[in-house]
């Protein structure tokens, strides 16, 4: 019987620890997490007597209301993760959907900042337009030859009433503007290719767009050497091209070795002593290296494209008259290129002349073919 006794007292009282729970406590629900399924407070059964069997009973007893209170709390554990795990979906879409709309509102911002070719197209036009008619001379100080060519495009069309009323005996020579030999030595004109290989050549000079024009740094004496070897080679070329239309591979590789012969030159003449003295010495061997890398550029798309070499004779103007130019110009694709430094006062007077014919003669939005703005022509009264 003392046996009985003690294996009872011995299983409540491993009971007893393995629950935490001494025998005849009263669980207390103030213990529980906060949670969103409140569990039912576990209530134990107070011993009614002291002999073996009821001690026995009772932590039978005790052992079912702690599985009870067990599994309520494991039916809330896995309620409390489903809500989390439905949550953190939650939050990983609205992470998904701000995303979105910061893309969104990046581009909306950057399609406001950078609109599309035409509309910016659109915006320079109008921007040009205001200065030219303002005649704002800052668009003469940086590269004369752009403000030039945005006129000669805009009186593509223009033109050809201009030419209308001269045909009717309605229009005016004060409208043309008269060049003298002077100015079309300095006015160059260009084919209109990539910048750096452009054939580029005086209106009235000679029809060879090869001819070099070389900068004061290359026409000392220190240079006449490789600068005579070059104009032999550049000349050679020329006659290839326009008797065979094509460069032979000697000459190709002889201009080469005269232009890296130039360059090797201007190092020797310009060390970098020489080139740290002053500003002015850096700027002539700047514009020298600049000129020898153009050279070349072109001469080698001379040699790509012989066809464009021949067809580039056209760069010479034979006249004398604005109009007749820009009708030149038209006939051949050429366009104005950027004029060398101390030539730009024909540029000015170019623009002028160009001015005035747009100011008279340049289309009206309305459609009605002329500007109610503009200056009257000669013989007419506002």
């Amino acid at each position: 019987m003392r046996w009985h006794m003690a294996n009872a007292l011995f299983w409540a009282t491993i009971w007893g620890l393995l629950f935490r729970i001494p025998l005849g406590a009263t669980y207390s629900a103030s213990a529980q997490p906060t949670q969103t399924m409140p569990v039912q407070p576990m209530i134990f059964v107070q011993p009614a007597g002291a002999t073996p069997a009821s001690t026995i009973i009772n932590a039978e007893a005790n052992y079912a209301a702690a599985c009870g209170v067990f599994l309520q709390y494991a039916a809330t554990a896995r309620k409390i993760n489903a809500e989390a795990v439905s949550q953190e979906i939650d939050n990983w879409v609205k992470g998904i959907k701000a995303r979105d709309e910061m893309v969104d509102l990046y581009w909306e911002r950057w399609r406001r900042d950078h609109p599309n070719y035409i509309t910016r197209q659109g915006k320079l036009r109008d921007v040009m337009r205001k200065l030219v008619e303002g005649n704002d001379q800052g668009l003469l100080n940086a590269d004369p030859s752009v403000p030039l060519n945005w006129l000669f495009r805009e009186l593509s069309g223009p033109m050809m009433r201009y030419d209308w009323d001269n045909h009717k005996g309605s229009g005016s020579a004060a409208f043309d503007l008269k060049l003298e030999k002077s100015d079309l030595e300095m006015l160059l004109l260009s084919d209109g290719g990539s910048r750096g290989s452009r054939f580029v050549a005086p209106a009235s000079g000679s029809p060879n767009p090869l001819e070099p024009r070389w900068p004061p740094a290359l026409r000392s004496d220190e240079f006449q050497g490789p600068r005579e070897n070059y104009e032999q080679t550049v000349t050679q070329m020329v006659k290839e091209i326009k008797g065979k239309h094509e460069v032979s591979d000697a000459s190709r590789d002889k201009v080469m070795k005269d232009v890296d012969g130039l360059l090797r030159k201007l190092e020797e003449v310009y060390p970098r002593e020489r080139r740290q003295k002053s500003s002015v010495e850096f700027g002539n061997y700047l514009a020298a290296r600049r000129f020898l890398r153009a050279a070349l550029r072109t001469d080698l798309r001379a040699v790509a494209a012989p066809k464009a070499f021949v067809r580039s004779g056209s760069l010479q103007f034979q006249g004398d008259r604005l109009t007749d130019l820009m009708k030149h110009m038209y006939q051949n694709g050429l366009e104005f290129a950027p004029p060398e430094k101390g030539d730009e006062g024909v540029y000015k007077k170019l623009f002028a002349g160009m001015r005035q014919l747009y100011l008279a003669y340049r289309p009206n939005r309305a459609g009605d073919g002329g500007d109610q703005n503009a200056p009257p022509k000669p013989g007419e009264t506002n």
